[in-house]
C-alpha cells in the first residue's frame, strides 16, 4: 500500500470519527472517536453521515409505515421524520436484538 493510500484512509478515518462523535442519552459523555454510541436498551446510534440518502430514505419510510400508515400520509410522515433528523431532534438507532432500526426522539 502506497504512503498516499495510507494517508488517504487515515483522514477519512479520522472524518468518520468526528461524524461519529455525540452526546450520550443523558448528554453527559461523547463516544469515543469512530466508535459508535451504544446503549444497552436503545442499541446503536447511527451518524446520519454514515447512511446513503436511499438508505437513510428507507429507513424513515419503514419506520413511518410499520404501524400501517397509508401511502397517502406516508409521504408527508416521512418528510416530517426527515426535518427532525436533519435538525437534530431525532435520532436512528439500530437494535442488534431485533435487528431493526427505530428513529428516537433525542430529549
Amino acid at each position: 500500500m502506497s504512503t498516499e493510500s495510507e494517508a488517504q484512509e487515515a483522514a477519512e478515518r479520522e472524518a468518520r470519527a468526528e461524524r461519529g462523535l455525540a452526546r450520550d442519552p443523558v448528554g453527559t459523555t461523547e463516544a469515543a472517536p469512530g466508535r459508535p454510541e451504544a446503549d444497552p436498551e436503545k442499541g446503536v446510534r447511527i451518524p446520519l453521515g454514515e447512511l446513503s440518502d436511499d438508505a437513510l430514505h428507507a429507513i424513515v419510510e419503514e419506520f413511518v409505515t410499520r404501524d400501517g400508515t397509508e401511502h397517502t400520509e406516508g409521504e408527508r410522515k416521512v418528510a416530517q421524520v426527515m426535518g427532525l433528523l436533519e435538525r437534530g431532534a431525532a435520532e436512528v438507532w439500530f437494535n442488534e436484538k431485533t435487528r431493526t432500526c427505530n428513529i428516537l426522539r433525542v430529549d
